[in-house]
């Protein structure tokens, strides 16, 4: 898949091991049997890209933000509640933030520019933060977060 038509690379675990799940623009999802990380580093060497050097620019700061040769930037957030539970959302694909209709549930809802919601299970505080990093390392115009 084309980094610039992937919304979403979402950690999931399944008894044979850890896999994630990529969803592209059209709200497809497709199944790789590897870690987030391990599929983020494969599409980055795929176009060239140096993602160990994209982290150093987030100092004592594990997976905030990748920028990819292509100009797709991801911002990591907190997308399972079982750990590991960082996953990547494209940055121009966060179309809206709001709490859950429901105390019981904790963290937050994102909804992508496609329509489709993800459940983060950070603060909305601390989703803003991230998201606030991306935008300011990479030089980014601010989201329009409704």
């Amino acid at each position: 898949m084309i980094s610039s038509t992937i919304t979403a690379v979402i950690p999931a675990y399944q008894s044979a091991g850890s896999q994630c799940i990529v969803w592209d623009n059209a709200g497809q999802s497709l199944a790789r049997y590897c870690t987030v990380e391990q599929y983020m580093n494969h599409m980055a060497r795929l176009i060239g890209n140096n993602n160990t050097a994209c982290r150093k620019l987030f100092p004592h700061m594990r997976g905030t933000g990748l920028k990819l040769n292509d100009g797709s930037v991801f911002v990591a957030l907190k997308l399972s509640p079982n750990a590991p539970s960082l996953g990547y959302i494209r940055y121009d694909a966060i179309a809206h933030l709001r709490l859950p209709d429901t105390a019981a549930v904790k963290g937050c809802i994102l909804r992508l520019t496609n329509g489709q919601e993800i459940p983060l299970y950070w603060t909305l505080s601390t989703v803003l933060k991230h998201i606030q990093r991306v935008q300011d390392v990479f030089s980014l115009a601010p989201l329009s977060i409704h």
